[in-house]
């Protein structure tokens, strides 16, 4: 019995049927290529991917979860055993967007929001290898700004100060004089609607480091070093595409209690901000 045949024996979806537009047009909206799989013999990659990724076999060519299951296996051609590890960071991402994604159910269930979550997630895992060949730090003086992936979402900091940033995969942290003093995190995306693809890039962290003299920075540098941080990632990031327009994204999260300091920096960058309450 082929891995196909095998895979194919385990319960299967009972949702909306594979071949419905609206979630091919979803994929579309989320800047996926739709991949032609008409024809084509599915393999023993792809058939493991989709039942990794929804514990479902799709027997429809026009499926565009097949399109969601050949991402996830370039992916893994990049990352190997680590693909778990970021592609739950990225799954738990926070992206700004009017339409609405999360993991939720995920993957057991096939809807609008999860479909929208799983493209982002792959969309801003392949960005962050595509921002690392462009970009590794930049320096100004003493004070360097390192394009870093998150390696820790959870509690607690590691032993220069830096905390876990559940909320976004990539960070841009400043540092001076080999110290660490503070990041922002971010997440990127793609939104494809009326026929203009825009880069999105939702900042959804800005972290310091406590004892730390920032009122010194400031006197120094004229700005804070989030603000250098946000100015130096939109000056620096449309520099990989540009041929599409960027759109960056700031959110304050009025429940955890430092909004303030959300809507002074992204004001001070002139990054449009978005309010959301978040527990």
């Amino acid at each position: 019995m082929s891995i196909w045949e095998k895979l194919s024996k385990r319960k299967k979806s009972s949702d909306i049927p594979a071949s419905d537009q609206y979630y091919y047009e979803i994929v579309r909206q989320e800047g996926l290529d739709l991949l032609d799989f008409s024809g084509m013999q599915l393999d023993k990659d792809l058939a493991e991917a989709c039942s990794t990724l929804f514990h479902f076999i799709p027997e429809d060519a026009g499926d565009p979860r097949l399109n969601i299951a050949y991402y996830y296996n370039q992916l893994h051609e990049l990352e190997g055993r680590n693909l778990k590890f970021y592609f739950h960071n990225a799954l738990i991402a926070i992206y700004i967007s009017l339409h609405h994604s999360q993991r939720d159910g995920y993957p057991s269930t096939y809807s609008e929001v999860n479909i929208r979550q799983l493209c982002r997630a792959f969309n801003n895992l392949l960005f962050t290898y595509i921002l690392h060949e462009n970009f590794s730090s930049i320096s100004h003086g003493d004070i360097e700004l390192k394009f870093v992936r998150t390696a820790n979402v959870g509690s607690g900091s590691d032993q220069f100060g830096v905390t876990g940033c559940p909320e976004a995969i990539n960070q841009l942290q400043v540092w001076e004089n080999n110290g660490y003093i503070g990041r922002i995190g971010f997440n990127f995306h793609k939104e494809n609607l009326y026929d203009e693809r825009v880069n999105v890039i939702s900042i959804t962290n800005i972290q310091g480091v406590p004892k730390y003299r920032y009122p010194q920075f400031i006197s120094h540098f004229g700005i804070s070093p989030f603000t250098l941080a946000l100015q130096t990632l939109v000056h620096t990031v449309p520099q990989i595409d540009s041929s599409h327009t960027w759109d960056f994204r700031g959110l304050a999260n009025p429940a955890r209690g430092n909004q303030n300091l959300y809507l002074s920096e992204f004001a001070a960058a002139g990054i449009q901000t978005y309010v959301v309450w978040r527990d």
